[in-house]
């Protein structure tokens, strides 16, 4: 259609339809021009310096994309080493609070026995003191029980024996005591 209005004229130019010859109408000249201008953007190698832009721009963007490639795979392996280094560090963790919590239970079983050994060594202690006390209170109690039995042996002995008797007992206790202190 455009060839055809550039061959018979624009039906614009002619109002009355009247036929204008073609190298009157502006169609005809504009489209004489972009012609010229395309052979003489041709001609400069215009089309040559586009494509070598383009070229340029598409290696860019290929030299852009290799570099994100080796930045996401430095990324991936940095990533993997950072996830070892975490579940290293979990093992780690879980090795330590084993090792806290036997050591907890050792300490703990420790000062149980320790605990024990205490009470048991205080309890002996309280009974060999009980012990002690009933021993000095039975022989309190017949220290007592032996001078009242003397007080009162010399009470009867002093009044129903004579003075014979009574030396002769008197040395016989002092004989008797002499052999009991040593």
């Amino acid at each position: 259609m455009i060839v055809q209005m550039l061959l018979t004229g624009s039906e614009a130019a002619g109002h009355a339809g009247e036929a204008v010859p073609f190298y009157l109408d502006t169609s005809f000249w504009v489209g004489v021009g972009f012609v010229l201008f395309l052979l003489l953007l041709f001609y400069l190698k215009v089309h040559k310096a586009a494509v070598s832009a383009l070229d340029k721009r598409t290696e860019q963007i290929s030299a852009q994309l290799a570099e994100a490639s080796s930045l996401r795979a430095s990324a991936e392996s940095m990533l993997a080493d950072a996830t070892k280094r975490t579940e290293a560090a979990a093992g780690d963790v879980k090795a330590i609070l084993e090792s806290a919590e036997a050591e907890a239970a050792a300490l703990v079983a420790k000062a149980e026995a320790d605990g024990k050994a205490i009470v048991e060594r205080r309890l002996r202690a309280a009974e060999e003191q009980i012990t002690a006390a009933e021993r000095n209170a039975v022989a309190a109690l017949r220290a007592r029980a032996a001078d009242l039995a003397v007080a009162a042996s010399a009470k009867i002995i002093a009044g129903s024996a004579d003075a014979k008797t009574r030396s002769r007992l008197t040395d016989e206790a002092i004989a008797e005591l002499d052999s009991r202190l040593n």
